[in-house]
């Protein structure tokens, strides 16, 4: 398995290079472009902070992105882009169920949660340029609107429990990215980025339920939680 692989990197780079400078000088004639990519997504700040003494712990783990953009040029070097994205991270609560456990002698607290889920879509503006013969750097600068769902958070201990519903809501959101382009064919480029999506969507009125001792107490709260992540994806451009 591993030779293959090996194989397989040497053929795309055979073919990058053999077609490297007239794919490079082509794709500037080319007005389209289409891309699809896929890659980790890095929780950052309070969203990747565990502390559960800190209020905006978002607790969210290492997860994916993906993303769809479609772009055109303006002139050579400039174009215009409408991106797609879905993100998606876990989470991770063992620092706050310890907290609990510490906190109250003789009980056993669990936790359950589900992923944070991110999804919108960005418009923005792409600077390009040859920084070789076989190798293409990009700039982009996005604005939008993403969708966002707080995950739904219980733990548990015996009968005792507490419960946090799972709650949507939307917001303004931004992104920068440095990406590179290596040539496959006269059409088709191998496409590798770095980026750092923002976001600080604010949830109203969410639920809260806790049962304690047979006692059931109910509570809504609003609270803003700063989201950013950074992300490393690879993929397929298409210029026609």
């Amino acid at each position: 398995m591993k030779k293959v692989t090996i194989l397989i990197l040497l053929l795309i780079l055979a073919v990058s290079f053999s077609n490297a400078q007239i794919n490079v000088q082509s794709s500037f004639s080319k007005k389209f472009n289409a891309e699809l990519r896929v890659g980790p997504s890095f929780p950052y700040s309070d969203f990747g902070n565990k502390d559960a003494a800190n209020n905006n712990s978002g607790f969210a783990k290492v997860g994916y992105k993906a993303e769809a953009i479609f772009g055109f040029k303006l002139i050579d070097v400039v174009g215009i882009n409408l991106m797609g994205f879905y993100n998606s991270n876990g989470t991770d609560l063992s620092s706050l169920t310890n907290q609990l456990n510490s906190l109250t002698p003789g009980k056993n607290w669990s936790s359950d949660s589900k992923s944070w889920n991110i999804y919108g879509g960005l418009l923005g503006f792409e600077y390009s340029y040859p920084a070789s013969r076989s190798f293409i750097v990009g700039f982009k600068a996005y604005t939008g609107i993403l969708s966002t769902k707080a995950p739904k958070v219980e733990l548990t201990s015996g009968s005792d429990t507490y419960v946090q519903d799972e709650k949507s809501t939307t917001a303004l959101t931004y992104m920068f990215s440095v990406s590179g382009a290596y040539p496959l064919t006269k059409s088709t480029f191998w496409v590798t980025s770095i980026g750092y999506l923002g976001s600080t969507p604010k949830f109203d009125n969410v639920k809260t339920t806790q049962t304690i001792n047979g006692i059931k107490t109910e509570n809504s709260s609003t609270f803003n939680q700063d989201m950013k992540v950074f992300v490393v994806d690879t993929g397929i451009r298409i210029v026609f």
